[in-house]
């Protein structure tokens, strides 16, 4: 039974799809706390950076910034909030900038982190036996995205301008990397073990991965990510999709705040101190459970059994979604609770109403977006093989194909032999 008060705060998220994804956005925007605000809206105004694209790599860099420091365990289970996302858009929609200026803080860390590592190691170049700390894997083989995480327990991040190579490599059966990449992708969600033994590197064993990811995609890709592999595997369910919603053409001479960026790195800065800590072998205490309020909670309830009921009348692809995004929601009301806490370092608080509720207009944001995802792209399986046969037949030429399937000369010309 819902309780009444958090009934009609849960029907405004979830019972009113119809609502715009530029409303949604702009609700989350007044929502979260002003020292993100202040970034979004000065990099919208300057840099035309899209709203929603900086929301989202904002809360991708909160998310790798902590790793495992903080968790929650409610209804029975222990989240931690690392989050899959996908931002999808076309050449030009400044998909890159805004991953830059949300994880400059991070990036910045990586660089000293880098530093050090470069120092310890000397003129000997080729010495592997020096751990290099870092948060952000940017272009590394499965092999060294999964020695890093063992050297950074603490939890890495996979980050992409774009994610298209990837997903190619995990779409090819003949391709154990990319095998190997779904497999710590679907591991690594709910923080599961990674364990490694091969004769080039030592046995390692990590008992709770902790990844993140943020990748931008263009549109005429959209299908690679809804693979018969992909979809099969689940990968897909655990992706949140950002479309471009926002633009700005107006050009300005002005640069974002001073102010604005400083407090933001700061803020960021506070929570990478406190991972950094985390990881220290002397400390006690690695990870710290975040508690409830009696009425977060039962709100965090009635929201989770909603859901479930609405899942069990959605199709697929959506009820498979819905699935997760159960998960999410404790995900996100980590990360929410981050945001509103982060800046004055007020990590002993304990999540609240509000906070929860923030996270549920996330979940719903999401929720959206995926649906406006499926409503625009073709995301049924299309058999290239049989395409490609039908095409030999017809002499159609490989160019032609090329552009109907989103693949590469050399990609067709390999199908085109086979078929």
């Amino acid at each position: 039974m819902l309780h009444k008060n958090n009934e009609e705060n849960i029907s405004e998220g979830s019972q009113n799809p119809s609502k715009s994804l530029k409303e949604k956005l702009e609700k989350l925007i007044d929502k979260v706390p002003d020292v993100f605000r202040d970034l979004i809206e000065e990099s919208y105004e300057h840099k035309r950076v899209p709203k929603e694209y900086l929301l989202t790599s904002i809360l991708y860099a909160v998310s790798s910034a902590v790793g495992k420091t903080f968790y929650t365990k409610e209804l029975n289970y222990i989240n931690y909030p690392n989050c899959y996302f996908i931002i999808v858009g076309s050449r030009g929609d400044a998909k890159t900038e805004a991953l830059k200026i949300a994880n400059k803080p991070i990036i910045d860390f990586d660089n000293e982190s880098y530093k050090v590592f470069n120092d310890s190691r000397g003129n000997d170049t080729e010495n592997n036996e020096v751990a290099r700390k870092q948060i952000l894997i940017q272009n590394a083989t499965i092999e060294k995205a999964q020695l890093t995480h063992y050297h950074n327990l603490g939890g890495v991040g996979l980050f992409y301008d774009e994610i298209r190579a990837i997903v190619q490599k995990m779409n090819n059966p003949n391709s154990r990397d990319g095998h190997d990449w779904e497999v710590l992708l679907l591991e690594a969600f709910t923080n599961g073990i990674l364990d490694v033994s091969r004769k080039t590197t030592d046995t390692f064993r990590i008992t709770k991965t902790y990844l993140t990811m943020l990748g931008g995609i263009q549109h005429q890709f959209i299908p690679d990510l809804f693979s018969k592999g992909l979809v099969g595997s689940g990968l897909i369910d655990r992706l949140l999709f950002t479309n471009n919603i926002t633009s700005n053409s107006i050009v300005s001479r002005k640069k974002i705040d001073e102010y604005v960026f400083c407090r933001y790195g700061a803020t960021i800065q506070n929570l990478l101190e406190y991972k950094k800590q985390s990881e220290d072998p002397e400390e006690e205490v690695r990870e710290h459970r975040i508690h409830y309020t009696q009425e977060a909670e039962d709100l965090l309830f009635d929201y989770t059994q909603k859901f479930e009921d609405e899942k069990m009348n959605a199709k697929s692809p959506l009820k498979e979604y819905y699935s997760k995004l159960i998960i999410y929601l404790h995900k996100l009301i980590i990360i929410c609770f981050l945001m509103k806490h982060s800046e004055e370092k007020t990590f002993k608080s304990n999540i609240d109403r509000e906070t929860v509720l923030l996270a549920v207009d996330m979940v719903e944001f999401y929720l959206l977006n995926f649906k406006t995802l499926i409503s625009s792209h073709d995301t049924t399986e299309v058999d290239k093989s049989d395409i490609i046969s039908l095409a030999k037949k017809n002499q159609a030429p490989q160019k032609s194909v090329g552009d109907v399937l989103g693949l590469s000369k050399g990609q067709v010309s390999k199908l085109w032999n086979k078929a």
